[in-house]
């Protein structure tokens, strides 16, 4: 992916990251919905998107047209406290009235199907992951590349070496997501 594509944003706090991310979130929804009748999101995993959703809990929507997907999911029995989609609707699905058949949660339980990386596929199955468990399903950077607005929150300095290595053209799993409008990198904590 082209570096020229993707707008970096730099934040004073994880307070503001967090509220414009919401609030990018939810001028989106607003003109999805007003677009096309409903709006697809696919959330991402790990802490950094957790307080987000929080906020995401708070603002007037119209729920019943948002479909959620699961961006990446730990192959753990349901309701684990690891899984993504656990703390995604304990900091806000569980809080709002999205119905249950708008909500994709991945069926990691069942574990990654052996197959080698094709990036044509919607879906990956992951061996090795960074932070345990190692077993993980992910969408593929080619799936992610079909939406209409790409947004990574990025926070904390454990990330910085990622960040570098992104910036300076590295492919890491995140500089393989591309998308017509470019991709918003929303940064606290790293430069």
């Amino acid at each position: 992916m082209s570096l020229k594509n993707t707008k970096w944003q730099s934040f004073e706090s994880q307070v503001s990251l967090d509220q414009a991310a919401m609030e990018r979130v939810e001028r989106l929804a607003e003109a999805s919905i007003k677009a096309r009748g409903q709006f697809h999101l696919v959330l991402a995993g790990g802490s950094t998107p957790k307080n987000v959703y929080t906020l995401l809990k708070n603002i007037s929507a119209d729920w019943h047209k948002w479909q959620i997907y699961f961006g990446d999911e730990r192959c753990l029995e349901p309701n684990h406290q690891e899984r993504n989609s656990t703390m995604a609707f304990e900091a806000w699905l569980n809080h709002v009235d999205i119905p249950a058949q708008n909500i994709h949660v991945i069926p990691a339980e069942l574990g990654p199907v052996e197959h080698s990386w094709d990036n044509s596929l919607d879906t990956l199955a992951v061996f090795d992951a960074p932070k345990p468990p190692p077993l993980r399903i992910s969408m593929s950077p080619a799936r992610l590349s079909r939406s209409k607005s790409v947004l990574f929150l990025v926070s904390g300095i454990e990330k910085q070496t990622a960040i570098n290595q992104w910036k300076a053209g590295d492919a890491i799993p995140a500089s393989t997501v591309s998308c017509n409008d470019g991709v918003d990198v929303f940064c606290f904590n790293v430069s």
